[in-house]
C-alpha cells in the first residue's frame, strides 16, 4: 500500500545480566559509542544529534535502587525509501553498591539485574513512487521485484547490525564461556 511508513520488527533479543557485579556507568557509556560510530542517531529534527537518543529515563532511589532507560535510533541508508531503527530498553533491577578487589585494586561497582531489550526494525516508505506516470504503471513490478530484493538486503543488514551491538553488550558482561576453564570429557575406559 502507498504511504505506508510504519517500520516492521525484524529482529528482538532481550539479555538478562545478573552474576557478578558491572559499572553501569561504563555499560551506559559502550551502549551510547556503539550507537554513534555505527551512525544510529536520536530521531530528532537534526540528522546528526544524539541529544534526541534518549527518550525516557526514570531512577527510583527508595530502598531498592531501580533504573529505567528508552533509547529510540534510527540510522539512514543509501536509499531514500529505506531507513533502520533500533529501540534499547534498559531495565536494572536491586541496584547497590558492591566493593570488588581486582588485581589488588578495591573498586565499587554496581550490583543487580540487567535486563537489555533490543528491538530492532526496518523502515520502507514507498509514497513517493506514485508521483509520475511511469512509476503508477510499474508500481506493482518494481515492489514486487526489485524492491522485494532491496528489502531482504537490508534485513540481513539490520540483522546483523543488531547482532553486532548483542555481541558488544555479551562481550561486557563477559557471558561466554571463559577459554581458561577446560571442557569436561568424561574419560573412556577405565584410569589406570
Amino acid at each position: 500500500m502507498p504511504g505506508e511508513v510504519k517500520p516492521f520488527e525484524v529482529y528482538k533479543y532481550e539479555l538478562r545480566h545478573k552474576k557478578q557485579p558491572f559499572d553501569c556507568t561504563k555499560y551506559y557509556e559502550l551502549l551510547h559509542e556503539w550507537l554513534l560510530e555505527n551512525d544510529f542517531f536520536g530521531k530528532g529534527p537534526e540528522k546528526e544529534d544524539d541529544s534526541y537518543l534518549e527518550t525516557y529515563y526514570w531512577e527510583d532511589r527508595s530502598s531498592v535502587r531501580e533504573i529505567w532507560f528508552w533509547w529510540r535510533s534510527k540510522k539512514t541508508t543509501e536509499s531514500k525509501q529505506i531507513w533502520y531503527e533500533l529501540d534499547i530498553d534498559v531495565h536494572i533491577i536491586a541496584m547497590s553498591k558492591q566493593e570488588v578487589v581486582i588485581d589488588g585494586r578495591k573498586l565499587k561497582l554496581d550490583n543487580g539485574e540487567v535486563i537489555t531489550e533490543f528491538k530492532s526494525k526496518l523502515g520502507v516508505d514507498l509514497s513517493g513512487l506514485h508521483k509520475n506516470f511511469f512509476s503508477r504503471v510499474f508500481y506493482r513490478l518494481f515492489t514486487g521485484r526489485w524492491m522485494k530484493d532491496r528489502v531482504e538486503f537490508h534485513k540481513k543488514e539490520l540483522k546483523k547490525k543488531t547482532l553486532d551491538i548483542i555481541e558488544t553488550a555479551k562481550k561486557y558482561f563477559d557471558l561466554y564461556r571463559s577459554d581458561k576453564e577446560p571442557l569436561f570429557h568424561p574419560t573412556k575406559g577405565i584410569e589406570p
